[in-house]
């Protein structure tokens, strides 16, 4: 059985609708309560909400619940603040929580703090609970894509690691998106191609971590300075790209866990997931 995870957004600039929480539970065998910016837009009192909001719906739902690492003037919230954030929602919703999700996303980030996050993590461990992350890290597409990742895995030691491909975010072989943005996302420099999405499932499944599937709201957009992070631009290239993570993860097999970030919307997941993965073509679909 293959564990399904969705990102269930709090806070932040894009929350996740309440009326979704039913959608979460139908499609979904568990959840990450989290904001989408690192802890900066964390509220104890909203959290603590969302988790009774599923619980009510769905009693012994497998819940995790964020520790925030920013506080909301962007700066690492303390080794004391991050336990007492524990602390207060073991006290409040403690029996509904199955883990908690760290939410710093580089891997240099995590590397930097790692004895204050080994501390944090193994007290949230001390309570019984999951700890998970869910890094990226820089790749070269030459070396090991996950080698600062492991390092601070094998340091602080979560229960789970599924890393970021960042393969929707990017062009095979081109860092710039096609949104009519001239940003790139500086993870994948040089882009990455379907061969080294399968490499960098293949890497995660060797480490026995699971992996991220990734869309946005681009995949059901059709203006092209409408859109979010897909760097085909917007449309059917950012579905079948979106289903690629299907392609390259049936090609790979034995995943026992995979989390799936598309943005604030589970129209999004629904139309990228929408197909017979059977009909995945040998070197997957033709994106851009």
């Amino acid at each position: 059985m293959v564990w399904r995870v969705g990102l269930f957004y709090y806070a932040g600039s894009k929350t996740t609708p309440v009326s979704q929480i039913d959608d979460f539970v139908q499609e979904f065998n568990g959840v990450i309560i989290t904001t989408n910016n690192e802890g900066r837009s964390a509220d104890l009192t909203t959290q603590i909400q969302r988790i009774n909001d599923f619980w009510t719906q769905s009693p012994g739902y497998q819940i995790h619940a964020e520790v925030p690492y920013y506080n909301s003037s962007g700066i690492p919230r303390s080794e004391q603040e991050m336990k007492d954030w524990i602390d207060s929602l073991e006290n409040a919703v403690g029996s509904k929580i199955a883990g908690y999700y760290f939410t710093p996303e580089g891997a240099d980030s995590m590397w930097n703090d790692r004895i204050k996050m080994r501390n944090v993590v193994g007290y949230a461990k001390s309570k019984g609970r999951y700890t998970l992350w869910i890094p990226i890290d820089d790749w070269d597409l030459s070396g090991d894509p996950l080698a600062k990742i492991a390092d601070c895995d094998s340091y602080i030691g979560f229960t789970n690691i599924t890393p970021q491909p960042h393969y929707y975010q990017v062009k095979s072989t081109s860092p710039s998106r096609c949104c009519g943005k001239k940003s790139k996302d500086v993870k994948r420099p040089n882009g990455m191609s379907y061969v080294k999405l399968v490499e960098f499932m293949q890497y995660c499944k060797n480490r026995g971590y699971g992996v991220e599937f990734e869309c946005d709201s681009s995949v059901l957009k059709s203006n092209i300075y409408d859109c979010e992070n897909c760097g085909c631009g917007v449309g059917t290239d950012c579905v079948m790209r979106a289903r690629n993570y299907y392609c390259a993860a049936r090609e790979v097999g034995g995943f026992t866990y995979i989390y799936h970030y598309f943005s604030n919307s589970i129209g999004n997941y629904r139309v990228v997931k929408n197909f017979n993965e059977n009909t995945c073509p040998p070197g997957g679909f033709d994106t851009c």
